[in-house]
């Protein structure tokens, strides 16, 4: 009798804590000591091509839907010397952080991840909304070099421009483009390309079914569980709300480009639009 009741206890035992370790297993701060075994990519980002609705975006597959309200789970990477990339991994991975750079810096970035079994994801937007983003973003720089006075027009004729910029500021497009074009072809095989008109949704101009559908590839390439209700819930928050954010709608630059606008970026970057399959010729 007394067996028969030990083994009772018992039974309730075991079961008390599996149900206690069920309920703790929703909670975030339990998903915080697994997570890491999830943090085996980096994220690499053309400037303007919504680096934060791309990291938002990570941030609700890793909490199940749940977005980060200060948008910290990423550490972007800023080293202007590039003599610290190890120990930024490190750092990443020691505090549950998404590693994330600019493509001014991926070069470097991914030869380390690349040593080290990291999944690379590559993620650009059309680059004549990069040029348009950029014009806003970089107003401080254009106003030394253009002064002040100088209206959109020019401001923008300059950015598409301008070949160089030194690394010791952030690089203008044409040299973010190159280094994507020379990423994509020499590493096509081995990275995840993304793209910001597939994920925005129809509040910046794009497709909801198109974006669901993008999420849940990026999670099959990713190997991240994530539930269709959570990622809905993911959709519907994805867009806006970043210390950067301006517009985000898709194709606003036919709202700013002129004929001159056109015809210099065809002769400078026309190529790269070609090679990122935004148009299939020059003929737009």
């Amino acid at each position: 009798m007394f067996r028969y009741n030990l083994k009772r206890l018992f039974s309730y035992y075991v079961f008390i804590c599996l149900w206690l370790v069920m309920q703790v297993a929703e909670s975030s701060s339990f998903a915080q000591l697994f997570i890491q075994d999830q943090y085996d990519f980096c994220l690499v980002t053309v400037p303007k091509s919504g680096t934060h609705l791309l990291l938002k975006l990570m941030e609700g597959l890793l909490h199940k839907g749940k977005l980060c309200p200060d948008g910290g789970m990423g550490y972007i990477f800023e080293d202007k010397s590039k003599t610290h990339i190890d120990e930024w991994f490190e750092s990443c991975k020691r505090d549950n952080k998404i590693p994330i750079c600019h493509t001014n810096y991926a070069l470097d970035v991914l030869n380390y991840a690349e040593e080290h079994d990291y999944k690379i994801v590559l993620h650009v937007r059309d680059l004549r909304d990069v040029c348009v983003s950029y014009v806003f973003w970089r107003k401080r720089e254009l106003d030394l070099i253009l002064g002040e006075d100088a209206d959109f027009d020019t401001r923008l004729s300059c950015i598409i421009d301008m070949e160089y910029q030194s690394p010791e500021e952030e690089l203008v497009p044409m040299q973010q483009f190159a280094i994507f074009a020379n990423i994509l072809k020499s590493r096509s095989s081995d990275i995840i390309i993304t793209r910001f008109e597939d994920f925005v949704g129809s509040l910046g101009g794009g497709d909801d079914r198109l974006q669901e559908i993008s999420i849940k590839r990026l999670c099959k390439q990713l190997k991240i569980s994530c539930a269709t209700q959570n990622i809905k819930l993911i959709c519907g928050n994805l867009f806006g709300d970043s210390p950067t954010f301006r517009e985000g709608k898709i194709g606003s630059w036919s709202e700013y480009f002129n004929g001159f606008h056109k015809a210099l970026f065809k002769e400078k970057m026309g190529q790269f639009l070609i090679n990122f399959g935004y148009e299939k010729d020059l003929n737009w």
